[in-house]
């Protein structure tokens, strides 16, 4: 999953990915397979995925169950839950991560009535934790060239162009471009510090979950 695929480079353990980041809107969590629903119901919106699935087949729910298992394996993704109700709203996913060179990409996926705060929230919070957690020199944005929603917050936020795939892909009676962003170090911790997000691994975070489970009838544990 991605704009040009999600083939991974380098295999990420379970451990490489922090339990919950939390934000004023967001919180960031590891999928579980209970999770597998919400992600099929975004993975077959056809309306939808054609702002990011790389695949415009729309799978069976068990073929997808399996699309879900190796994205998981090859890829660092969260999922986006709404604090005030719980609910998941959408992902965010860093792939191809190549800690060599020092450079990844990064998607979200934000169901559209929270695109405009919740959903750059939960990318925040993504880029913040890979640039902390890996030595990544920059961090890539692949975006079709119809999904201008897409374009201005990445340009808000320094990413720049770097690259165009010219007429790459077929959508809507025509070809589009897709255009590859980037954002470096420097400038992303420029843009930080001027904006308001907060963000950050909290105990916030294991209560949200607890009273999540609450309302399903679960118990968890949380350390």
């Amino acid at each position: 999953m991605g704009a040009l695929g999600a083939t991974n480079a380098t295999e990420l353990r379970p451990s490489d990915v922090p339990a919950s980041i939390t934000g004023r809107w967001v919180l960031l969590r590891a999928v579980s397979r209970e999770d597998l629903p919400a992600f099929f119901r975004w993975r077959v919106d056809v309306f939808e995925m054609h702002l990011w699935a790389s695949s415009k087949r729309v799978p069976t729910f068990e073929e997808f169950a399996t699309e879900l298992d190796q994205m998981l394996r090859q890829t660092i993704t969260f999922l986006t839950v709404n604090k005030q109700t719980g609910q998941p709203i959408g992902f965010v996913q860093a792939y191809n991560l190549n800690l060599n060179e020092g450079w990844c990409y990064a998607l979200v996926y934000t169901a559209p009535r929270y695109r405009r705060g919740h959903g750059v929230e939960a990318y925040v919070g993504l880029l913040d934790y890979l640039f902390r957690s890996f030595n990544l020199r920059k961090i890539y944005a692949d975006v079709f060239e119809f999904n201008a929603d897409s374009m201005s917050p990445l340009m808000s936020a320094g990413f720049v162009e770097e690259g165009r795939f010219r007429q790459h892909v077929w959508f809507e009676k025509q070809y589009w471009d897709v255009i590859r962003f980037a954002i470096y170090r420097d400038d992303w911790y420029r843009f930080r510090e001027r904006t308001h997000f907060v963000l950050g691994v909290a105990e916030e975070a294991a209560d949200l979950l607890e009273q999540q489970a609450e309302r399903d009838g679960k118990t968890v544990t949380t350390t």
